[in-house]
């Protein structure tokens, strides 16, 4: 499992090598990930047949049954050369949040709630347009 998402991870990093974007991104990752996604679909549904003695209520029974029902959308990125594999970009942005949420639990005011939230959305979007928030 973890050689199957290296993979893709290396198909990404060859695409950006390679300056990839858009169709010519899209059909990179169709003629290289692709199989490394089927192969993943073909391995899923081995185990969800009922005589692999996976619990379907295990972790990994309810993992396997997830990633099976939502393989369109893991898929996805390789036909939209916009789309990322990841959401990794995401996940960053708000690990702030999530990190000092605590700290944030008391704004004084359903209105600091709301000047609170502005203030982290136009904080990480110039981190993410590359400019200094400080600034």
């Amino acid at each position: 499992m973890l050689v199957r998402t290296l993979t893709l991870y290396h198909v990404e990093r060859d695409a950006k090598e390679l300056m990839l974007e858009g169709r010519a991104l899209s059909a990179f990752r169709r003629m290289h990930a692709m199989p490394v996604l089927k192969a993943f679909r073909i391995w899923l549904d081995k185990r969800i047949d009922a005589r692999t003695g996976i619990l379907p209520k295990s972790a990994l029974g309810e993992a396997i049954t997830y990633a099976s029902r939502n393989y369109r959308a893991l898929t996805r990125y390789t036909m939209r050369g916009y789309l990322n594999i990841d959401n990794n970009a995401a996940e960053r942005a708000l690990k702030n949040v999530v990190i000092g949420r605590r700290n944030w639990l008391f704004a004084g005011s359903d209105q600091g709630g709301k000047n609170a939230a502005v203030i982290y959305r136009l904080i990480e979007s110039a981190k993410r347009c590359g400019a200094n928030p400080y600034e």
